[in-house]
């Protein structure tokens, strides 16, 4: 600028609190969303889960499906710390509740309908959501007679039908608080339940929130596959197909997502301690070499590695459970071998050496999976020993801290 430049329109910049200040109460919101959503989807990883997906910003904030077939509706109402109570009439002036109701009916009435907030509500809106919950048919009754005008419906058995599947769910943390709680309630028990380390839970559930985001954003659909110049894809029904596609998380998205940035729980190499690990007392009673021990962790990491990124998200999970019965009968044969010939001094070093020789000729000659070679195989070997299905030694309590 001529003339010399003056900071003081910066200090006035800094200093002074907008006018309108609604861009980061709306961006709380929305991350508040998708903080809901994403922890329905760290949900799927358990076996004991009956939601098969979740359709963001579909009719309601987000639809979860079920294996039964069935749906629900969400809608998430974020709540400022400074907004005071839910009330009856604030939960349609301001929550959306009739609106939810039509969707509700637009939608072929599903059968559960959820709203969700982390607001307080007061003691008849408490009333109203233990009475939904109770599953006592005249209560609800009584209810929809009571709200029936808020609902915009003199159809008292629709407004009826509407309560009683109807759950209000206030249980849940400041938006500035929800990825430090989803962290711990949420992503670390779905990387265990995925045999993965929950070390990364945070960076496993940034991965997923990213996933929600694009999904809520129309952008979760895999590029290029959909093309408009395609016969039909200008249709009605070709539209909100692909629409749906680029919304749609299924347990596959969420476990790719989340493989993409942990890794196998026994990949970690161990912690080191006084009393060691199984695997490297095991080692340690049968006298191997010192230098074993972290060949032994680091060959467990990559055939862990390698086992993870070749195993497909539940419930159809393989195994490679011929391959483990192959070694383990492999290293039977060389337990007794070694084991004849030491009589009764340690045999670990023989048995080790017998076992890669055996390990590399089943690598050579066996028909065994695209990229498996010796050094992986042997991983295996190690992870068999950590599972205490192979021993380098006489069986021992491997619970014991002292060695002998």
């Amino acid at each position: 600028m001529s003339g010399g430049a003056s900071h003081e329109p910066l200090v006035a910049v800094v200093d002074q609190v907008p006018v309108e200040d609604a861009g980061s109460v709306t961006s709380r919101y929305y991350d508040f969303q998708y903080g809901c959503a994403a922890a329905a989807c760290l949900e799927m990883m358990h076996s004991t889960s009956d939601l098969d997906w979740v359709l963001c910003e579909w009719h309601t904030d987000y639809v979860l499906g079920m294996a039964d077939g069935s749906c629900c509706l969400v809608s998430i109402k974020h709540r400022e710390p400074n907004s005071g109570q839910w009330t009856i009439a604030r939960l349609f002036a301001d929550g959306g509740l009739d609106i939810l109701f039509q969707r509700w009916l637009d939608c072929g009435r599903p059968g559960e309908c959820r709203w969700i907030t982390n607001g307080g509500l007061d003691q008849k809106c408490r009333q109203l959501r233990d009475s939904c919950a109770g599953g006592d048919r005249g209560v609800v009754d009584e209810l929809a007679r009571e709200m029936a005008g808020r609902f915009g419906s003199d159809d008292l058995v629709a407004v009826g039908d509407f309560l009683a599947v109807l759950r209000l769910d206030n249980d849940q943390s400041r938006a500035t608080d929800q990825r430090f709680v989803h962290i711990e309630q949420v992503a670390r028990p779905a990387l265990v339940a995925l045999g993965l380390s929950p070390a990364d839970a945070g960076k496993a559930y940034d991965a997923v929130l990213s996933l929600v985001r694009a999904a809520s954003q129309a952008l979760a659909g895999v590029p290029g596959v959909w093309m408009r110049s395609n016969s039909g894809n200008l249709d009605s029904a070709a539209l909100v197909a692909e629409s749906v596609r680029n919304r749609l998380l299924r347990r596959e998205d969420v476990a790719s997502a989340l493989r993409s940035e942990g890794v196998a729980a026994t990949a970690q190499l161990p912690n080191p301690s006084s009393t060691g690990t199984t695997l490297t007392k095991k080692l340690d009673r049968g006298e191997i070499v010192p230098t074993a021990r972290a060949a032994a962790a680091r060959a467990r990491m990559e055939w862990s590695s390698f086992e993870m990124a070749r195993t497909p998200p539940v419930p159809d999970r393989p195994s490679f459970s011929r391959l483990r019965s192959l070694l383990t009968a492999s290293a039977l044969d060389a337990q007794l071998n070694a084991a004849a010939q030491a009589a009764d001094a340690p045999y670990g070093n023989a048995m080790l050496t017998d076992m890669r020789r055996r390990v590399g000729r089943l690598a050579k000659d066996g028909d065994l999976p695209a990229g498996l070679d010796a050094d992986l195989l042997m991983g295996l070997v190690y992870d068999l020993t950590a599972r205490c299905e192979i021993w380098w030694s006489p069986e021992f309590d491997v619970t014991a801290d002292v060695h002998e």
